[in-house]
């Protein structure tokens, strides 16, 4: 099917034709030297279902990995070259496709380590989800010193677990001793619509870790729905978590031996104050400093704060440590994608739909103390869309030298394929 234009847009225009042309290097702008006009799409099963990028990760000599699902019944991982090409002599022409046999599974966050890359999300098992966490060499091929987790098969590069309801992760890190940390949700499966937030925590070898609460897993039930959507693993074990509890945005910390971190917060959580969840992502990025930056929707545009290590509100960022960014009534947002730039930029990505519309992609970027930067795209904001194809977002990450890559999916009338564009920093 015939490729759309594309067209970086003027966000107070937010229409579909394209303006005329900027500068080309303008920071916002397509980088038009990567894959095509500044996009690359990627199809694992030609015709197949979602094969989005849900995470991405910058490599050394420009290259990128994403991770995601393949359109099947499992996780597809891509490696790209700085000019947007599959990396081809990476796992088989510069993709890697694995399944979970006789069962569904899908990706939702990926983090690489000392060499190793670890996948986490969900896998069907019968009617309800596991937790599902696959770990890889960085060549590609399946860590097979990975997968301790009877009664499965051990040492197949995978480790599932359950709480004996419905759960999965969303996201995934790697913390300093090589253990895995899993973080999502458990609910009930005739009970849908409330969760508990949950975390695993797994040793090298994919076995559980029983220093951590005693079991490898924590439930931290609050009497509302609550599910963990980023975490961070912060020196000396503990970790951090960004979670969706109802329509508040929290952050929670629990210790090294995996129990609320009362030094941290109140009780271990700090709730970001005069900001709605609207039931999206609640996302984390940590500064060098230890200052953590969390990121949300906010009505129909875009929710930024900043806390101290503690976890106070750090009111040299905004004024008063929350930086609003509204979109016009017309849309709808989603913030989806969290990453930090040089010289303490924030940057984050919002799928985004006017009614009745395709989707495409805004990303705002702020300087370090909360304000936008107007020196990138129109006013802060930088808007990418094909006429006629959609694009969502899932995933955003900054290069070293301060280039922007936006991963997701794009349908294209009868496959959704998976897209990753950069744009000048």
């Amino acid at each position: 099917m015939r490729r759309g234009r594309l067209a970086v847009l003027a966000v107070a225009a937010l229409a579909l034709a394209g303006p005329a042309a900027a500068q080309a290097a303008r920071a916002g702008s397509l980088d038009r030297s990567f894959g095509k006009r500044g996009i690359a799409i990627t199809s694992f099963k030609p015709g197949a279902g979602v094969e989005a990028a849900t995470a991405i990760t910058p490599l050394r000599h420009g290259r990128v990995l994403t991770a995601g699902d393949e359109g099947g019944f499992g996780v597809g991982l891509a490696r790209y070259l700085r000019n947007g090409q599959l990396d081809t002599s990476w796992g088989s022409g510069g993709k890697v496709i694995e399944e979970v046999p006789s069962s569904y599974s899908f990706a939702t966050g990926m983090a690489i380590a000392g060499g190793r890359i670890a996948i986490a999300g969900g896998v069907d098992q019968g009617g309800d989800f596991n937790t599902l966490v696959e770990a890889f060499h960085a060549g590609g091929a399946r860590d097979l010193g990975f997968g301790n987790d009877p009664p499965n098969p051990i040492g197949d590069g995978i480790s599932i677990y359950g709480l004996g309801q419905d759960e999965f992760a969303n996201a995934v890190a790697i913390d300093g001793q090589g253990r895995i940390l899993a973080a999502g949700l458990t609910r009930e499966i005739m009970a849908p619509y409330h969760s508990d937030f949950a975390c695993w925590r797994l040793k090298p070898d994919g076995s559980l870790d029983t220093s951590f609460n005693g079991s490898g897993s924590i439930v931290v039930p609050a009497g509302r729905s609550t599910q963990a959507t980023s975490v961070i693993a912060l020196p000396g074990g503990k970790s951090l978590f960004g979670v969706v509890a109802g329509h508040r945005l929290e952050v929670v910390r629990l210790t090294a031996s995996g129990v609320p971190d009362g030094g941290f917060g109140t009780g271990s959580v700090a709730t970001i104050p005069h900001v709605s969840s609207g039931y999206y992502s609640v996302l984390l990025a940590r500064r060098r400093d230890g200052r953590i930056l969390v990121a949300g929707t906010y009505g129909r545009g875009f929710a930024f704060a900043r806390l101290r290590a503690g976890g106070a509100l750090d009111r040299s960022f905004s004024g008063d440590g929350i930086a609003r960014v509204p979109l016009p009534s017309d849309l709808s947002a989603s913030v989806t994608g969290l990453a930090l730039g040089p010289r303490g930029r924030v940057l984050a990505v919002a799928v985004v739909r006017r009614s009745g519309g395709l989707a495409h992609v805004i990303v705002v970027r702020l300087k370090a103390d909360g304000r936008r930067d107007r020196s990138f795209g129109h006013r802060g904001l930088a808007s990418v869309s094909r006429k006629g194809p959609s694009l969502s977002p899932y995933a955003i990450a900054v290069e070293r030298d301060g280039d922007v890559l936006v991963g997701g999916e794009t349908y294209r009338g009868k496959s959704d394929d998976r897209f990753l564009l950069r744009l000048h920093g």
